[in-house]
């Protein structure tokens, strides 16, 4: 079971949270944003703007399983394992410290979803019409956010993935 919700988490987290928005960010100093994308951001906002909120349903929803799936790894696989381990007065140092590593994460991962999703929300309710320079700025710092979130999912497939080795090692050692 561990290691198909290592497969599932791995295969929707990554391409849901890694993919981008129409408006292609460009390299260097936020003050100097090329004319064109600004009038791209202007002539295209209403496209634009419903693309984010397509995209902000899709991550709700992406959201609720992944949160629903590491709660249940947490719950159901890696705390009830440690305190068998400590019952059984076993030290798997390995296993406690993903433990750690998998709450401190999951942790960062509510907090930065919430981050994320704030700034998304004030993203589709600015007017990138009238103010495309400062549209285009909260569309980078959401993006910002939307790569943290990659970032913690793939931290935390890696940490399950970690996990169901450590057992296998276990296993193999009982």
């Amino acid at each position: 079971v561990l290691l198909i919700m290592v497969i599932a988490l791995g295969c929707v987290s990554a391409p849901i949270f890694a993919s981008t928005v129409a408006v292609r960010a460009e390299e260097g100093d936020q003050d100097d944003i090329d004319p064109r994308v600004l009038d791209n951001v202007s002539q295209n906002c209403s496209s634009i703007k419903q693309a984010l909120r397509d995209l902000q349903r899709a991550d709700s929803r992406t959201r609720a399983y992944l949160g629903s799936a590491y709660e249940t790894v947490s719950r159901d696989f890696i705390t009830p394992l440690n305190l068998r381990l400590v019952k059984n007065n076993r030290v798997a140092t390995k296993l406690f410290e993903i433990q750690g590593d998998f709450s401190s994460k999951q942790s960062d991962f509510r907090t930065e979803y919430t981050a994320y999703m704030r700034e998304l929300e004030s993203l589709i309710a600015a007017n990138c019409q009238e103010h495309p320079r400062d549209f285009y700025r909260q569309l980078q710092k959401t993006r910002e956010h939307r790569a943290k979130l990659h970032n913690l999912s793939e931290d935390l497939n890696k940490l399950v993935s970690e996990q169901y080795q450590g057992v296998k090692t276990l296993r193999e050692e009982i």
